[in-house]
């Protein structure tokens, strides 16, 4: 995905849902009890808003925000700053390709019309910030909790079960509390 000046980002929206589906999966599987309480999910994301059917469902106005936020995932400032003025203009078509396929049928002839094409960014690092919303209801070893989370988290964007978007999350710069 590109932003205004045509650079590869995450959005933090992705993120944090790529977050919460690894802090749901250690939470129901039980892994990790010292860092994942039950209900450590809802505390750092939120309860959902109209969960259940019909008359069990929960308004939004009776649901509970999360504790944190997660901004977007961008280059460093200094190489987005110099790619995106005139010096870097001609770099920036180069941090994507085009990856196109297509259906082969039965005798390895490719069916009519089934040509597909996926831009996709070259490897590159990302950054991004977790931030506290709500120190009061967050649990004081949450970096340590994030942390524990990261390593499941080994895809991101469109096509992730299909072999795309392959990364390595990790957490730079902060004392584990």
């Amino acid at each position: 995905m590109g932003d205004r000046h045509g650079l590869p980002y995450l959005p933090g929206k992705t993120l944090r849902g790529l977050l919460h589906d690894g802090f749901f999966r250690l939470e129901t599987w039980g892994s990790c009890p010292e860092l994942l309480a039950k209900g450590i999910t809802e505390v750092f994301f939120g309860s959902g808003a109209f969960e259940g059917d019909g008359e069990d469902a929960v308004p939004r106005e009776e649901t509970t925000p999360g504790c944190i936020y997660v901004s977007n995932a961008t280059l460093p400032a200094n190489v987005a700053a110099w790619l995106a003025g005139e010096d870097g203009a001609a770099y920036r078509s180069r941090l994507f390709r085009e990856h196109f396929s297509t259906a082969i049928n039965e005798n390895g002839v490719a069916e009519q019309k089934s040509l597909r094409g996926l831009q996709v960014t070259v490897p590159l690092q990302l950054h991004a910030c977790i931030s506290v919303l709500d120190e009061t209801r967050i649990p004081k070893h949450w970096k340590k909790t994030v942390s524990a989370v990261l390593p499941l988290l080994r895809c991101a964007g469109a096509h992730r079960s299909r072999g795309f978007g392959r990364c390595s999350i990790t957490v730079e710069g902060m004392n584990h509390a």
